[in-house]
């Protein structure tokens, strides 16, 4: 009998159901298996010499190069200060281990801040066990800026494995003051990589931007148990609300409803459906993408949660397929066509914000997910030139690899906004810079998405790649 192997292919699978975990195990297990890296490719090295028996700060950019400070420098006390912040803050310990190649690997493949200390430190955190603080004696702590499965996530490499936390703290200071030191490094054309000098950046048309643009400050959404409620009722679900981890939640039959009180994000997904291979949501059994489309929103404004400022972005197939044994193709268990909708203010776009709606066999509703805060128009902020935020794009660095010669093009430079997810306390879309690209080589083509902060004042508070949108 052959074994069948299901695998979810989709550009676009929005989370839509928040899962809380709570990681209290006691013990590090340095054998388990960590989450597999596109490219566990070692790092390259270079003959430096690193200041024996002195503490150092190591800044490293997505395409491997990296910046090293010395406690004389003017900027590394700051950065210490919030690394010991983050290590401070740890609250939960993760049962999973890195060897130092995996490590070299994720750093390649991300953008990140390590401190080593001269000598093993001591820190009190605020994770508990027994009853009290946990207190960890660490060498060195890594935090990566744009490692999406765990953005908490803390690293402290030893010989026998490495041991991995989660912190209570988010990482938009230690960011802001990294890519500060990026970009000051780069501009000053101080050699800065210590991987072959294999990317070129070609040349790019830069249009003309504006001075200044409008900067909108988030509403605080008026979350209740009554609103919530309502909803459900719109949707046509009943059931008893309960409270969880910030958020309101209802179950009816096969369906889950969910809203963040924080940000009034609204999740709604059939559990017996949505991404389950089933008899119902085949290729087979779907409407044409143009009565996807018309269900879609007809259903968004029937419902009450069509926005008066969301577009038409696209629809694509989220599906999965089955295989064999020996990875051939065999066949769909899953598809539904995925409805998105993008958000545009003042004509621009806003990436972060989401809306879409999932339309499974028979043209049924099986998933709808919504972050689409309100805001209002402040103030007029000034914006870096395009140049300008170029010059950040090339000193954060881009996807590449760096044994390869191979070429950065810029397709595209829109000046928009951004609108943090969900679980983060925002008080502002943030203007941003997004820059669309490829990386070439003579055999490959790899397309990147890059976000830098249109005021300076918000770096840190962007992610470093591309948001869902």
């Amino acid at each position: 009998m052959k074994n069948i192997h299901y695998y979810i292919v989709a550009s676009v699978i929005v989370v839509v159901l928040a899962v809380v975990v709570i990681f209290m195990v006691s013990d590090l297990s340095p054998d388990a298996t960590p989450p597999q890296q596109e490219n566990e490719t070692p790092l390259p090295t270079v003959e430096e010499t690193i200041r024996p028996d002195t503490s150092y700060i190591e800044i490293r950019t997505i395409d491997g190069r990296r910046v090293i400070l010395y406690p004389e420098d003017q900027r590394y006390p700051a950065i210490e200060a919030e690394c010991r912040e983050q290590v401070q803050g740890i609250n939960g310990q993760l049962k999973t281990g890195f060897s130092r190649r995996e490590l070299d690997a994720m750093k390649r493949n991300g953008t990140s801040v390590t401190i080593h200390f001269s000598e093993p430190t001591h820190f009190v955190t605020s994770y508990i066990v027994d009853g009290s603080p946990k207190e960890i004696t660490i060498e060195e702590a890594l935090f990566f800026l744009d490692y999406e499965d765990d953005p908490n996530m803390v690293i402290t490499p030893s010989q026998n494995g490495s041991g991995v936390w989660t912190t209570s703290r988010d990482r938009s200071k230690l960011a802001a003051l990294a890519t500060q030191v990026l970009v000051e490094e780069g501009r000053s054309g101080e050699k800065v990589s210590t991987s072959p000098a294999n990317l070129t950046f070609a040349p790019v048309d830069f249009q003309p931007m504006p001075e200044t643009v409008p900067l909108y400050r988030l509403e605080t959404p008026e979350v209740t148990k009554e609103m919530f409620s309502e909803m459900a009722e719109a949707l046509g679900l009943e059931g008893t609300v309960r409270e969880a981890y910030d958020q309101f939640v209802l179950e009816d039959g096969v369906f889950s409803l969910e809203m963040h009180m924080q940000s009034g994000r609204v999740a709604m997904i059939d559990i017996s459906r949505w991404v389950i291979p089933n008899d119902k949501d085949l290729p087979e059994n779907l409407p044409s993408d143009e009565e996807a489309v018309e269900i879609a929103t007809e259903y968004l404004e029937e419902k009450g949660l069509m926005p008066p400022d969301a577009v038409l972005l696209d629809v694509q197939h989220p599906h999965i397929i089955t295989s064999n044994e020996n990875g051939e193709v065999i066949g769909i268990a899953y598809e539904a066509i995925q409805v998105s909708f993008c958000r545009e203010v003042d004509g621009r776009e806003v990436a972060g914000s989401e809306l879409t709606v999932d339309v499974g066999g028979g043209g049924d509703v099986i998933g709808v997910y919504k972050l689409w805060r309100d805001c209002v128009e402040e103030r007029e902020v000034e914006v870096i030139t395009p140049e300008e935020a170029f010059e950040e794009v090339k000193a954060l660095g881009v996807p590449n690899d760096p044994m390869k010669p191979q070429t950065a093009e810029i397709t595209e430079i829109d000046l928009g906004y951004y609108e943090a997810q969900a679980m983060e306390a925002p008080a502002y879309l943030v203007p941003v810079y997004i820059f669309s690209g490829e990386v070439t080589d003579e055999s490959t083509t790899t397309p990147f998405v890059r976000y830098v902060a249109a005021a300076p004042e918000f770096r840190g508070e962007v992610p470093l790649v591309k948001a869902a949108s």
